[in-house]
C-alpha cells in the first residue's frame, strides 16, 4: 500500500486506502455473485442430468 500510494503522489496511505479499498470490496462482491451463479447453473445441470429410475 505504501508503494502505491507513493507513486500516485498521495500524502498518506489513507488517502490510497479510503479511494482504491471500496473499489477492491466491490470486486470482491460482483466476482462472489458470479461464482454463487454459476455453481448453481452447475448444480441445476447436474439435477437435470438425472435419469428416473436409475439412484445413485
Amino acid at each position: 500500500m505504501k508503494f502505491v500510494s507513493k507513486r500516485l503522489g498521495h500524502k498518506t496511505t489513507k488517502t490510497t486506502a479510503d479511494t482504491y479499498l471500496d473499489i477492491t470490496e466491490k470486486i470482491k462482491e460482483d466476482e462472489l455473485k458470479k461464482f454463487v451463479s454459476y455453481t448453481k447453473r452447475k448444480s441445476e445441470s447436474a439435477q437435470n442430468r438425472h435419469v428416473p429410475g436409475l439412484t445413485a
